[in-house]
């Protein structure tokens, strides 16, 4: 049996997930905001050496980042989830529907988007789970698969719905990550992550000035872009470690660092042990676990 993924637009906006077996952690990079909910079987959300449990008695929100998942399918059935990604166009196209309906009011609650947790996990609400299990039929029809305008109806509807139910969590978040402009720039990052781009290309491309790009990073992350990207590559090179066969040698080179001896480096002053270290003495220990 193999695993199958179905996306309906391009970038995927609406997407479901059906994994028919247990294939360990996987590394996924979310580039928007996110709501989802799984349909069958479970998913370990390893975040910060802490694994979150998600269950189909839940939905979920995730900001923007990387991600460390394993998906388990329950009994016979396979493991299925539905996503919802909410990007610019997405929120632009979807406050045009939802204003026939009412009006945005002019004082929203606002949060920090520096203290906000990477995942949010609510109890699933019957209207939740109806609105999920109904988008699941959907996939089985032409007219939904290709057409945008479902697309968005549907993406309005979880806003709504969401919006109504939790009226000062989910929906704010998205909306002060849409409108700070940081989904840009965090996007733009974490696509870069194992490329050699000067703080000029990146500010290019990020579409900001390099004092802007600076002041973000030092802000929202407390480092600058430089040492923000091998933060990355070296939080990536744990994952490489724990959960492949790769030698040291492939997983510098995996990572864009550029020499061994220097990927052995810089991982002993960051997590105190060489890379041949951490792979024996804890991913041995904790198989499967990315502390």
């Amino acid at each position: 049996m193999t695993n199958e993924k179905t996306t309906t637009t391009s970038p995927a906006l609406i997407q479901r997930y059906i994994q028919n077996e247990p294939i360990g952690i996987s590394c996924i990079d979310n580039p928007w905001p996110t709501i989802g909910y799984i349909l069958s079987g479970k998913t370990h959300l390893y975040l910060d050496g802490v694994c979150k449990i998600i269950t189909d008695r839940e939905f979920f929100y995730l900001q923007p980042g990387r991600y460390y998942i394993e998906n388990i399918p329950q009994g016979d059935s396979p493991f299925t989830e539905i996503i919802f990604r909410y990007t610019p166009s997405v929120i632009r196209e979807i406050s045009k529907i939802l204003f026939a309906f009412r009006k945005e009011s002019s004082s929203q609650t606002h949060s920090s988007l520096s203290d906000t947790p990477d995942c949010l996990v609510y109890p699933v609400t019957d209207s939740h789970r109806k609105f999920f299990l109904s988008t699941n039929r959907n996939f089985c029809d032409p007219f939904f698969y290709h057409n945008q305008v479902s697309h968005y109806l549907r993406l309005a509807e979880l806003w709504h719905l969401t919006e109504s139910l939790f009226p000062n969590d989910i929906i704010p978040l998205i909306r002060d990550c849409i409108c700070t402009g940081s989904e840009l720039i965090d996007s733009v990052m974490r696509f870069h992550i194992f490329d050699n781009l000067s703080i000029e290309n990146l500010a290019e491309k990020c579409n900001c000035s390099t004092t802007t790009l600076k002041r973000y990073f030092s802000e929202t992350h407390n480092d600058t872009p430089h040492k923000w990207q091998i933060k990355q590559r070296l939080l990536h090179s744990q994952y490489l470690l724990c959960c492949t066969d790769k030698t040291i040698s492939e997983i510098a080179i995996a990572c864009n660092i550029s020499s061994i001896s220097h990927f052995i480096k810089i991982f002993k002053e960051k997590y105190g042990c060489t890379p041949s270290v951490y792979r024996n003495l804890i991913c041995m220990k904790t198989p499967g676990i990315i502390p």
